[in-house]
């Protein structure tokens, strides 16, 4: 008996002492436990404040580009505005300077027609009149260039662009083989601009759309309003332009053409810059240019 009890006893005892390491071990695992929990809850805190300064450096890098972009804009445009300013200077003294002797030799030209009245040499005839045409050209040049030099500030005023339209057609000379299609309703709406600016604004389109389809073509013209502006439309059926010089269009003195001054297109964004309105040129998918106007609508 007294045998049976002393092992009741170890027995007892081992198993009290076993409770007491399982509590020992389970204690050390809750305590591991929270450990790893702890570091993992740590890492993920870690983890997402990197995520978080890794986005703030992208929109940090964005905005750097942004804003670099910006300034560059705007040197571009800088560079450009005094670079025009001393062409601008520079081509009006130059103008002034060659009509007087582009005068002389038109009054020249003049009085050797006169005199040569019924003079049967061709030859002589030919070339009198060749002087008298390049001296046309030449102050058709002078007269470019000093418009481009002296594009004043506009006289805003309520405009039809149906009446622009058809003045602007009046001064110029369109090509039997060109059609021009004009798809402007009478009451299309009208802009604020300088009626006489944006007549020479459209002459220049339209003789630049014209000169593009040598061979004959079509010339639409459309109008349409546009949120608070209204869009004017030159669209020629021409070969287009090369897309490496489209963006070069508006660049003083820059010409797609063999006996282009490279003014016309300069003098339009000039004209439309007065007005805080857009121009731009454009391939169509098919064939030919859109030159698209955007105006301010009364």
């Amino acid at each position: 008996a007294l045998h049976g009890i002393e092992v009741e006893r170890r027995r007892q005892a081992v198993e009290a002492e076993l409770a007491t390491l399982n509590e020992e071990l389970e204690q050390k695992v809750e305590d591991r436990s929270k450990k790893v929990e702890d570091a993992r809850a740590e890492a993920e805190k870690r983890v997402e404040e990197l995520s978080r300064s890794q986005t703030a450096m992208l929109y940090m890098v964005e905005d750097l580009n942004r804003q670099s972009a910006e300034l560059k804009n705007a040197q571009d445009r800088l560079v450009r505005s005094e670079r025009l300013a001393a062409l601008g200077e520079l081509a009006g003294v130059v103008a002034h300077e060659l009509r007087n002797p582009l005068a002389i030799i038109k009054s020249a030209a003049y009085f050797l027609n006169e005199r040569m009245a019924g003079v049967s040499d061709e030859k002589i005839l030919r070339h009198v009149q060749i002087i008298d045409a390049e001296i046309d050209v030449a102050d058709k040049i002078i007269g470019d260039v000093l418009s481009f030099a002296s594009v004043k500030e506009p006289n805003i005023m309520s405009v039809s662009i149906v009446d622009a339209i058809k003045r602007t057609l009046e001064r110029i000379v369109v090509p039997n083989n060109i059609e021009v299609v004009i798809e402007v309703s009478m009451d299309a709406p009208t802009v604020m601009a300088d009626e006489g600016q944006l007549i020479q604004l459209l002459s220049n389109l339209f003789t630049n759309a014209i000169q593009a389809m040598p061979e004959g073509g079509t010339l639409t013209i459309n109008s349409m309003k546009e949120g608070e502006g209204v869009g004017i439309n030159i669209v020629d059926s021409g070969q287009g332009v090369p897309e490496a010089d489209i963006d070069k269009l508006f660049e003083p003195l820059f010409s797609t053409k063999t006996k282009g001054t490279g003014l016309g297109l300069a003098l339009c964004k000039q004209v439309i810059d007065k007005h805080k309105g857009k121009l731009n040129i454009f391939n169509n998918d098919g064939a030919g240019v859109t030159c698209s106007i955007m105006l301010a609508a009364q």
